[in-house]
């Protein structure tokens, strides 16, 4: 699917962006990263998932939800009147990379918000130190927003799609972007992205803001447990809703196999499951004549290596002991 959205203000930003799925313009005041590296300390969002990416937005401390989006929109907003054309703040979150050697954010698309036919749904990333590929700099895969067209939805990932079951292998054709503290890159939420481990002695701190056409509400897209995925809810929702319901919040309901939501429901979509194969992918990357990154392969190797070690089984002497001390340890947390 090819794209023309009028959506930067710079025609050749706004023409990448289209073109590529990403697009790097404009960046924030020193002084203002300062400022936005203290709120981070001050807020001091746990990591949810204990993952080594902490994605603010997933906490389950609803106040430090609400209290970072106010605070990163009331700094921020200005982005959005500076580059875009008629767009506002959706979301906003911190995206803080621990220094870790076993956290890839593999290959991954991002969450519809919108009637993609006529608005994308989108962010900007602005990473709050200097990245490069040692503490987690973003890699794309140029024109990937072409690759499918099929609506991503909540709770996120849920259904298998050919990202998901091809994450890092993906990861091999990505284009790595480097940057200053404060620039500012805009990308589709439907461009393949991520990042490799931070492999750094210090956390990589950024944020990320999603946008929204003024006057056009957002929706919200959730795979319905009673059909088992196979139809899509659609909400008309507000701009707190992935403050009021976040992506945990979303996975409990669909485990529990009912969706209860204080919006409009719109409308109930069929979804066809998406071919997964790696056959099927690497096909397309092939038509698009994308080549894998031999040191990005050496990297995905080292990964596996990290992965497999932190799962290996712990020995029969060692099963004894945790089983022993269980009770021990979880009193202690």
């Amino acid at each position: 699917m090819k794209y023309d959205y009028k959506v930067l203000k710079d025609s050749d930003a706004n023409q990448a962006f289209n073109t590529l799925g990403f697009s790097k313009v404009g960046r924030i005041s020193s002084e203002l990263v300062e400022e936005l590296i203290r709120l981070n300390t001050k807020l001091s969002i746990p990591d949810y998932f204990n993952c080594g990416f902490n994605v603010g937005m997933n906490t389950d401390i609803k106040t430090l939800r609400k209290a970072m989006q106010d605070e990163l929109n009331a700094h921020l907003s200005f982005v959005a009147d500076e580059y875009l054309n008629a767009y506002e703040i959706y979301t906003a979150s911190f995206l803080n990379k621990m220094a870790r050697e076993d956290c890839f954010v593999i290959a991954h698309q991002d969450f519809t918000y919108t009637d993609e036919s006529q608005y994308p749904s989108f962010m900007c990333w602005i990473p709050l130190v200097d990245t490069t590929i040692h503490n987690a700099a973003l890699g794309f895969i140029p024109r990937s927003q072409e690759f499918f067209d099929y609506i991503r939805a909540f709770p996120f990932p849920q259904i298998p799609s050919p990202v998901t079951e091809n994450s890092v292998e993906l990861m091999k054709y990505f284009t790595l972007l480097e940057m200053k503290a404060g620039e500012i890159v805009f990308f589709m939420h439907n461009t393949i992205h991520g990042s490799f481990c931070n492999y750094s002695a210090a956390q990589r701190p950024a944020v990320g803001l999603s946008f929204v056409k003024k006057n056009v509400s957002p929706n919200l897209f959730i795979h319905n447990p009673k059909t088992k995925g196979h139809t899509l809810l659609k909400y008309e929702v507000d701009k707190y809703s992935l403050v009021d319901y976040n992506n945990p919040h979303l996975r409990q309901m669909y485990a529990n196999g009912k969706i209860e939501l204080p919006y409009t429901l719109l409308d109930e979509i069929e979804y066809p499951f998406p071919e997964t194969s790696w056959q099927y992918v690497h096909g397309i990357l092939e038509q698009y004549q994308l080549q894998p990154n031999s040191d990005f392969s050496a990297l995905i190797d080292k990964y596996k290596e990290q992965v497999a070690l932190k799962n290996k089984p712990k020995s029969t002497l060692s099963k004894i002991y945790h089983k022993l001390f269980k009770r021990d340890v979880v009193l202690q947390r």
